[in-house]
């Protein structure tokens, strides 16, 4: 699963929290009832549209998606302030960096969160998450958290309720129409 580098527009600019770790210490994936425009969207959905991600600054041109764009500064899920580095040949991989968290678990983070096609056809996907994390507690703690208390099931949990209810272009939904393969 991928990290995707720092932009060398980024390099440079920021200082980020931790002493990160060289190989990732921490990995889940999660099923998802949901094509994954659906789940992607409510990943990256701002605040101020019932999602977790408040802007900080803009990104730069050239993804797809409102928010999703290399170089942007967010306060995610009012916890992180951390760095999004996106590559739209990658157009559902977040790579984040953190600049400062409020999260007693960690220090410091870098890590992938990854939707890829479902085992089930179109109308599924897979949510992986991998972290390289300067962490203050166990990695089996910080995986128990991000997938069961504030990344994976709750966005899943999210996207699926969403497809169900409203089908392929929920009224929350701000990505592009057709979406990335």
């Amino acid at each position: 699963m991928p990290i995707l580098p720092l932009s060398v527009a980024d390099a440079g600019k920021y200082t980020f929290a931790g002493n990160i770790p060289s190989t990732p210490n921490v990995s889940f994936s999660l099923d998802c009832n949901a094509p994954k425009h659906i789940l992607w969207d409510v990943l990256t959905r701002s605040v101020e549209d019932g999602g977790g991600m408040k802007v900080l600054a803009e990104g730069r041109a050239g993804s797809v998606w409102p928010i999703a764009k290399d170089g942007a500064r967010v306060f995610a899920f009012d916890v992180n302030d951390e760095i999004v580095t996106i590559d739209p040949k990658h157009p559902y991989v977040w790579t984040w960096r953190v600049i400062a968290t409020k999260v007693p678990l960690f220090r410091g983070v870098t890590g992938s969160l990854i939707i890829v096609d479902g085992p089930g056809g179109k109308d599924t996907c897979t949510i992986k998450c991998v972290g390289c994390f300067d962490n203050r507690v166990p990695a089996c703690m910080i995986q128990f958290v991000l997938k069961f208390l504030v990344l994976g099931k709750p966005l899943v949990t999210k996207a699926q309720a969403e497809f169900a209810a409203e089908g392929e272009f929920p009224a929350k939904y701000k990505g592009p129409k057709p979406p990335p393969k």
